[in-house]
């Protein structure tokens, strides 16, 4: 009888010590909870602005000087898109403090640009890339964006938007930033290789696959 009851007194000792340890191992990691009102991090554009380069960034004062005339000999795309140059020249100073950039439309998703100098009036030569969601520049500032966040949508949405800073005294242009944006997210994209003037570089090996989607 006594040993009967020594036996039933540990396997009681035994249940209590479980309980304890079980209590005290959830204690410590608590069950986590599901928040039903939680939203993606960049759900607002807005939250991802300030990890972006900004016009202001890069700012310049805009020239005074009144406009140098345009000299459309003094680059081959003058003769090529005398309208769509001129146009853009006669509109006046749109980027950089004295330059003007000129657009135009080079197939789907395709457009392409020149850079003027208002001081000279010469055509410094074509932008070195395509944009294929549009761009965005202002007359205050030396950035360029390539593929605008704001201004992606549809299939081609997950193009990467490109940062590029103008430089006055090299008279190019340098990439400086390349993301590929989301509500959800921000990555950073591989760096663009080479000019990509022509819409031939898309089927490079510069390009990759996102999505089911090449985009480079």
């Amino acid at each position: 009888m006594i040993k009967k009851h020594v036996v039933m007194l540990g396997v009681l000792v035994g249940v209590v010590l479980l309980g304890y340890t079980s209590v005290s191992y959830f204690h410590l990691f608590p069950t986590a909870s599901v928040d039903q009102t939680a939203r993606p991090i960049y759900e607002d554009e807005s939250e991802v602005q300030t990890t972006r380069p900004s016009f202001t960034e890069y700012s310049v004062p805009v020239s005074t000087e009144k406009l140098a005339a345009l000299d459309l000999k003094s680059d081959p795309l003058g003769a090529e898109y005398k309208t769509y140059i001129s146009d853009a020249y006669n509109g006046g100073v749109n980027f950089a403090g004295h330059y003007v950039i000129a657009m135009w439309g080079c197939g789907t998703n395709c457009r392409k640009g020149a850079i003027i100098d208002t001081h000279t009036g010469k055509i410094l030569g074509a932008l070195p890339f395509v944009a294929e969601n549009g761009e965005s520049f202002v007359a205050t500032s030396t950035l360029f964006i390539e593929n605008p966040p704001e201004q992606q949508e549809g299939a081609f949405a997950t193009f990467p938007s490109r940062y590029w800073r103008w430089e006055p005294d090299r008279q190019t242009f340098t990439e400086i930033g390349s993301y590929i944006i989301s509500k959800k997210s921000i990555e950073v994209a591989p760096q663009s290789k080479g000019n990509h003037t022509d819409p031939e570089w898309m089927w490079d090996a510069d390009c990759q696959v996102i999505d089911n989607i090449t985009v480079c």
